[in-house]
């Protein structure tokens, strides 16, 4: 018997159930006689049985964990001792008390609903790659494939693959355009007189949430189970037999996000800053700064902190004994896709401009090198000064982390990354079947 079913069987026997959960009077196998005759069995039964009434309520199939149910007891029935019934119901208790991503679904067929399990299996595993199908590696010309699909395939990647599993390869054409960086599809089945059908193209449908395709979403083509899909984020996508795009499944978080340390974990420090210890103290930006437009170049970003808007503090943010004058900046990617994000510079001794200094250079440039990337903010664990830089909503595409901390030290005009965690979520797959 494993560890964790040692620590469970403790925590049953503990329990205040004193009872099995049936009628002992109507007691009439062997194993329901045995576990009447044994406190800590009847115990385990009575507390199995909770965990059970708990899981059916919230079940995606009740019918199906009913049936699973129903097999489990004839499981436990063959058990011939009591060690055996221990470890089934300790084992079954886990099951029922642990949220899962394999629930059949009903509202769509037996190959699909394999496929998405497995998706939502290589999420939860951070493995989704392993699922990625590259593009065609010989592609037809940028205007055969546009004559044929149409959309711009300079700025995308194509694909021949099957779809919609009729054994005839379909096309495919995913590109990104403009500021807003827009996802596009455009698909075109194999089967004579088809034509091409699109995703992401109606901007109105888009705008008023007629679609359930995201186009500022990351999209990847995916094999899964031995069928292929388009995969949004949150959804897996493929053609019907007639060519139209239809969502199959879509992945819905399950439980609280469990955060992870991945850099640092042995590291107090790291511990102590990454889950919110009271002896961490995050800075406060009480003073107020008129530094006009502070800095010159606006092609990245517009600044949202203007004049008396700029607040800031005094911290000595590069450890070297010396406080400076800190101003935070809000900024606003200028392009379709709007995003924010806060910056840190460090201000001249009079407070009235950002000099171009290796420290600047270091929390503008290197740090802050993508418009839409993580937010940055000051906290001083023992009289150091920390940067943590934040990122929230990390592309499902690539991970299902939810928010991102690394923690800098900054040391002679260099940030050494001290601490990194993710906290991340589990989905379950959740079929659909929508035509469009």
């Amino acid at each position: 018997m494993n560890r964790l079913i040692w620590i469970t069987l403790g925590c049953l026997l503990l329990s205040n159930a004193t009872s099995a959960s049936f009628d002992c009077a109507k007691a009439s196998s062997k194993v329901e006689k045995l576990i009447c005759s044994d406190s800590d069995l009847s115990k385990l039964d009575e507390r199995m049985s909770t965990v059970y009434s708990t899981a059916i309520k919230s079940a995606i199939d009740p019918v199906f964990l009913r049936k699973e149910q129903k097999q489990w007891q004839i499981q436990r029935n063959a058990c011939p001792d009591v060690s055996c019934l221990v470890n089934t119901y300790a084992t079954r208790t886990i099951q029922l008390s642990t949220p899962r991503t394999d629930w059949p679904l009903p509202s769509i067929n037996a190959a699909d609903s394999k496929s998405c399990q497995t998706v939502a299996k290589h999420l939860n595993s951070n493995s989704l790659k392993e699922l990625f199908v590259h593009p065609a590696s010989n592609p037809p010309s940028n205007k055969e494939i546009e004559r044929t699909l149409g959309g711009f395939a300079e700025l995308g990647n194509y694909w021949t693959l099957d779809l919609n599993n009729d054994g005839i390869n379909d096309q495919l054409l995913i590109f990104v355009q403009g500021t807003a960086h827009f996802t596009s599809i455009y698909a075109l089945s194999g089967k004579a007189g088809a034509t091409s059908v699109s995703l992401g193209t109606d901007i109105d449908e888009v705008a008023n949430g007629q679609s359930e395709f995201d186009p500022l979403s990351s999209v990847e083509v995916l094999s899964a189970a031995g069928r292929n899909y388009i995969f949004d984020g949150y959804h897996l996508w493929n053609l019907t037999k007639d060519g139209k795009f239809q969502t199959v499944c879509q992945f819905d978080e399950i439980g609280k996000p469990v955060t992870n340390i991945t850099i640092g974990n042995s590291n107090p420090i790291c511990t102590n800053i990454l889950s919110g210890e009271k002896e961490i103290q995050h800075v406060q930006y009480a003073l107020e700064y008129g530094l006009g437009d502070p800095l010159p170049d606006e092609e990245r970003f517009n600044l949202l902190s203007r004049g008396s808007n700029i607040v800031g503090a005094r911290v000595d943010i590069d450890n070297d004994g010396k406080v400076e004058n800190i101003v935070r900046l809000e900024y606003m990617f200028p392009g379709g896709r709007t995003c924010s994000t806060i910056i840190l510079a460090v201000a001249d001794s009079s407070a009235s401009h950002i000099p171009d200094t290796k420290l600047n250079d270091l929390l503008l440039n290197e740090l802050a090198s993508h418009p839409c990337g993580p937010s940055f903010d000051m906290l001083i664990h023992n009289s150091i000064t920390y940067i943590d830089a934040i990122q929230n909503d990390i592309s499902y595409a690539d991970s299902l982390d939810k928010v991102g901390h690394t923690i800098y030290r900054i040391n002679k005009d260099k940030a050494e990354v001290i601490c990194e965690s993710r906290a991340r979520v589990n989905v379950q797959a959740v079929g659909v079947i929508t035509r469009h």
